[in-house]
């Protein structure tokens, strides 16, 4: 009887960790291109909580992408695959970029690309974006 108290517990204490951690805030990290430095990459994401770690454990995690490439910005959804973040443009095209120990990205052409900010935000990417768009009156960049 008592080691049926421990196992309900437990399984209360995951249960409100895995629905407390659904709101674990979102991170915005900006690269500059080492070829060109007018070029940005700006990753956003959901930050890791039990339920993302859990959920990443059957499923990749994704989030959205902004490319700034002289005055044509493109923009996309992202997954992450361990150490390698597979973009998808809008339009169509695909494209990788590996993490680096430093903190960096290379992408498929050798190219590095030097973090330049962090930052996070208490609110998840979709709520950000909302909230973007209700104080600016239009859909944000990214």
């Amino acid at each position: 009887m008592k080691k049926l108290g421990f196992v309900v517990l437990g399984m209360i204490l995951l249960i409100a960790l895995f629905l407390g951690s659904r709101y674990g805030g979102s991170s915005m990290d900006e690269y500059t291109s080492e070829k060109d430095a007018s070029q940005t990459l700006t990753v956003l994401a959901n930050n890791t909580g039990v339920r993302t770690l859990l959920v990443g454990m059957f499923s990749k995690p994704e989030g959205y992408y902004f490319l700034q490439k002289n005055d044509s910005p493109t923009k996309g959804r992202h997954t992450r695959d361990h150490d390698t973040y597979n973009l998808k443009e809008e339009g169509g095209r695909e494209w990788k970029l590996t993490i680096q120990p430093d903190l960096s990205l290379r992408d498929e052409n050798g190219v590095t690309w030097h973090l330049k900010s962090h930052a996070e935000s208490n609110a998840s990417v979709e709520r950000n974006r909302t909230t973007c768009k209700e104080n600016l009156g239009k859909d944000c960049p990214y």
